[in-house]
């Protein structure tokens, strides 16, 4: 891995790596442990592959959400 692999939440948004999201939605996936990074000197990044893999799981899609919040109702 170089460091052109490493983004940061705001880069792979301007990239469009990700079908949903903005970079404070990235940001709150990397504290949760859902995509895999690392802070550094204060600054979240990501790899490339961290991010294709989220996107091939299908992870964190908003249908998950809408379904647990019928079936709670």
């Amino acid at each position: 891995m170089t460091d052109t692999d490493l983004l940061t939440p705001e880069q792979a948004v301007e990239q469009r790596l990700l079908p949903f999201g903005n970079a404070d939605w990235i940001r709150a996936q990397l504290r949760a442990g859902k995509l895999r990074g690392s802070k550094v000197a204060g600054r979240w990044l990501v790899s490339k592959e961290a991010i294709a893999e989220m996107v091939d799981a299908g992870t964190n899609t908003t249908r998950r959400r809408r379904r647990r919040a019928k079936a709670k109702a």
